[in-house]
C-alpha cells in the first residue's frame, strides 16, 4: 500500500465514519496499549527494558519525572536498592511491568513518551502514513487515557503500510502498531469479539466445520430462524417496556389530575407518542417514575398554608418542585424529538406485523430483502473474504520468511565452503596452523558432545552402547523420551497436544526432550542459589531452538485449555515452554510447554503441538 494511493485506505475513510470519530465518549487507559497491542510478556518487556536504558539520553525533567513515577510506586521494590529506581535495568524491568499490568497510567504514560521521542526514525515513519491518509496527529505526551476508539483490523492495516513502505528499516511490526496508536491518539478494540460465551461456542463449533459438513445446507435457514427468534425476543422486550411504561403514566394521570391541569401538562398523548419508538422505551418509563415522584411532591405543598411563614418556606418549595416538573416535560419532548434507533442494530424495524408463511415477521422479511441489508450483507461477504485473503498472505509471509532464512543458510553454508576450497588451494603452504585449531575446536565439540551424551546415559543407569529407536516422527520421539526418562519426565499432554504434528525434525524433539530430562533436570532437582542461564544452555545442546520462562497472563486466563495440565489430580500451569520456529507453519514449527514439580522432583510435560493459541490467533 503506497502513501499516495486513491481511493485513501480505511483508515481515513473510517476517520469520517461513527466508529472513528474522536466525539465517541468512549475512552480506554493508556497502560492497555502495552498489552493489546501485542500479546507478548516478551515484546513488552523488550518496550519497558529500552525505556529504561534510555534514560541517560532524555532531557533531565523527564527522567526526574520517569524515575519518581518508578520511586512513588508501592509495589516496585527492588532488594537492596532503596529507590528502585536505582536498580539494574535487568532487575527493574519485571517490577515496571508488573506495575503496568497493575494500571499504572501515570507511570505507563512517562515511559511512552521517552519509548515515541527515543524512536524518531519509526514516529517519522508513522507521521508520514497518517498525513498521507489525511488523519490528524494528536499526540500528547502527558495523556492518560486514550479518548477515541479504532478498530483493531483498521489499525494492523495501517501497520502493514508502514512495514511495506519502511522494510529497509526492520522495524518490529509491534512497534509501528503501538506508535500508530500513540500520534494519532486512538486505541484498538477488536471489532468482531462476541463476548456471549454461548454466540461464542457456536461460532467455535461452525468454524470447525469442514467444508463439505451436511450443516452447511442448512446454512440459509439457521440464518433465517436465527433472525426469526431475535425479532421475536425484540418484540417481546418492547411489549414489555411499552406495558411498563402505561402503568408509570397511569399512576400519573389519575391522582394528579388537578395539579398537571393547573400546570399545563398533559400526558395522555405519552404513550401513543413513545409507542412508535422503541429504543427510549425506558428512558421514557424513567421520565414519568420521575414525574410522579415530582408531582406527588408538589401535591403536598400546593396548597396554602395556614400561617405567613409556614407559606413562605412553602412558596420557595412550590417553585421549585413546579421548575422540576416542567424540565421533566421538556426532557421528555427533547426524548420524542430524538430519532428512533433500532433496539438490534442490523435486525431492521421492531414493530410487530403479521407472520408470513415462513414464521418470520411480514417487517422482517422486508428488512431482509431491502436494498440496505443487501449492501450490508455484501459488505460482510467483502470483508469476510478480505480478512481470508490477509490469513493467506500472512501464511504465505511467514513460509516466504522461512525459505529465504533457509535459503540464506544455504547460501552461508556455500559461501563458507567455497571460502574453505579457495583458501585450501591458494594457501597450502600455510594451512598447517589452521588445520590444527579446527581439529581442536572439533575435538572440543565432541568433547562437550560426549559429556552431555554420557550424563544422560549415568542419570539412566543404561550402558554407553544403547541406542534409541529410530525417531521419525514427534509421536516416535515423544515415546523414545517416554521410555528413556521415566524419572525425569512425565507426559500428562492436555486435549490441545498434537503427538501427530507435522515437524519435519522429530529427532530434535527428542533432542530436547533429553535435554530436559538431564541438564535442566539437574539444574532444578540439585539447586545452587544461583540459576544459570538456561536459555544459553539449551541453544548449545540443541541448535536453533530456545527455552522462554514465562508465558502471558492475559493469554493463559483467556485460553486456560493450552496452557494447563492434570496428572494424579493435580493442576499445573504450563508456564514454561521450549520453541523451534516462529512461522506458522507445523512443518517448521513446535512448541512444548511443561512446568517443574518440586515435590515429584520431575518435569511435567503438558504440551506439545504448533504454536499455542493466544489473542493475535
Amino acid at each position: 500500500m503506497t502513501t499516495n494511493a486513491a481511493p485513501k485506505s480505511a483508515l481515513g475513510i473510517a476517520q469520517r465514519g461513527a466508529s472513528m470519530t474522536t466525539g465517541s465518549k468512549r475512552s480506554a487507559p493508556i497502560h492497555g496499549l502495552f498489552f493489546v497491542i501485542g500479546d507478548s510478556r516478551e515484546w513488552t518487556e523488550s518496550v519497558v527494558a529500552s525505556v529504561l536504558q534510555s534514560r541517560p539520553k532524555i532531557a533531565k525533567g523527564v527522567r526526574d519525572a520517569l524515575n519518581a513515577a518508578i520511586d512513588n510506586e508501592p509495589r516496585i521494590g527492588v532488594d537492596g536498592f532503596r529507590k528502585a529506581s536505582l536498580a539494574p535495568v535487568a532487575r527493574l524491568v519485571g517490577p515496571v511491568c508488573g506495575a503496568l499490568a497493575r494500571g499504572n497510567d501515570k507511570l505507563a504514560a512517562l515511559a511512552l513518551r521517552v519509548w515515541s521521542e527515543s524512536n524518531d526514525d519509526l514516529a517519522a515513519a508513522v507521521r508520514e502514513r497518517l498525513e498521507a491518509q489525511d488523519v490528524p496527529v494528536d499526540y500528547d505526551p502527558k495523556r492518560e487515557t486514550v479518548d477515541a476508539i479504532w478498530p483493531m483490523s483498521q489499525c494492523m492495516e495501517e501497520r502493514d503500510a508502514v512495514m511495506e513502505r519502511h522494510a529497509d528499516a526492520e522495524f518490529n511490526e509491534n512497534d509501528v502498531a503501538l506508535m500508530l496508536c500513540l500520534l494519532s491518539g486512538r486505541f484498538p478494540e477488536s471489532e468482531s469479539r462476541i463476548r456471549s460465551p454461548l454466540f461464542s461456542e457456536w461460532l467455535d463449533k461452525l468454524t470447525d466445520l469442514p467444508p463439505n459438513a451436511p450443516e452447511w445446507s442448512e446454512a440459509l435457514k439457521f440464518i433465517t430462524a436465527a433472525f426469526a427468534i431475535s425479532q421475536k425476543a425484540i418484540e417481546d422486550g418492547e411489549k414489555e417496556r411499552k406495558e411498563l411504561l402505561a402503568r408509570a403514566l397511569n399512576e400519573v394521570s389519575e391522582p394528579f389530575e388537578e395539579e398537571m391541569q393547573y400546570l399545563g401538562v398533559d400526558v395522555s398523548s405519552w404513550l401513543e407518542q413513545a409507542s412508535g419508538k422503541s429504543s427510549v422505551l425506558e428512558q421514557a418509563a424513567e421520565i414519568a417514575g420521575k414525574l410522579r415522584a415530582a408531582l406527588y411532591a408538589y401535591k403536598e405543598v400546593r396548597p396554602q398554608a395556614s400561617t405567613r411563614d409556614e407559606e413562605l418556606a412553602r412558596a420557595g418549595k412550590r417553585q421549585e418542585y413546579e421548575a422540576d416538573i416542567l424540565k421533566l416535560v421538556e426532557d421528555w419532548n427533547e426524548l420524542m424529538e430524538a430519532p428512533d434507533e433500532p433496539v438490534f442494530p442490523g435486525l431492521g424495524s421492531t414493530d410487530k406485523a403479521d407472520k408470513d408463511d415462513g414464521g418470520v415477521s411480514a417487517d422482517a422479511h422486508a428488512a431482509l430483502e431491502s436494498e440496505k441489508n443487501e449492501l450490508a450483507a455484501e459488505h460482510e461477504r467483502v470483508k469476510q473474504t478480505l480478512d481470508a485473503l490477509r490469513q493467506a498472505q500472512d501464511k504465505l509471509r511467514g513460509e516466504k520468511d522461512e525459505l529465504a532464512a533457509e535459503n540464506a543458510r544455504v547460501a552461508q553454508a556455500r559461501d563458507t565452503l567455497q571460502l574453505s576450497y579457495d583458501k585450501l588451494r591458494t594457501e597450502k603452504e600455510n594451512q598447517g596452523e589452521e588445520i590444527s585449531n579446527l581439529k581442536q575446536e572439533l575435538y572440543e565439540s565432541r568433547q562437550r558432545e560426549e559429556s552431555w551424551r554420557k550424563t544422560a546415559v549415568a542419570m539412566q543407569g543404561q550402558d554407553d552402547e544403547e541406542e534409541p529407536p529410530p525417531i521419525n516422527s514427534v509421536r516416535d520421539a515423544i515415546a523414545a523420551a517416554e521410555a528413556r526418562f521415566p524419572d525425569q519426565l512425565v507426559f500428562a499432554l492436555n486435549s490441545k497436544s498434537n503427538k501427530d504434528a507435522a515437524f519435519q525434525r522429530p529427532g530434535e524433539v527428542y533432542d530436547a526432550l533429553a535435554w530436559l530430562a538431564t541438564e535442566y533436570h539437574n539444574i532444578r532437582a540439585n539447586p545452587t542459589g544461583s540459576d544459570p542461564d538456561l536459555d544459553i544452555l539449551l541453544r548449545e545442546a540443541c541448535s536453533g531452538w530456545a527455552y522462554v520462562p514465562h508465558q502471558s497472563y492475559v493469554t493463559m486466563g483467556m485460553y486456560p485449555e493450552w496452557y494447563k495440565a492434570e496428572h494424579n489430580g493435580a493442576t499445573y500451569e504450563l508456564t514454561q515452554h521450549l520453541r523451534k520456529g516462529t512461522s506458522g507453519n507445523p512443518q517448521y514449527s513446535i512448541r512444548m510447554a511443561f512446568a517443574w514439580d518440586s515435590e515429584m522432583k520431575k518435569v511435567i510435560m503438558g504440551y506439545i503441538g504448533p504454536h499455542q493459541r493466544n489473542q493475535a490467533s
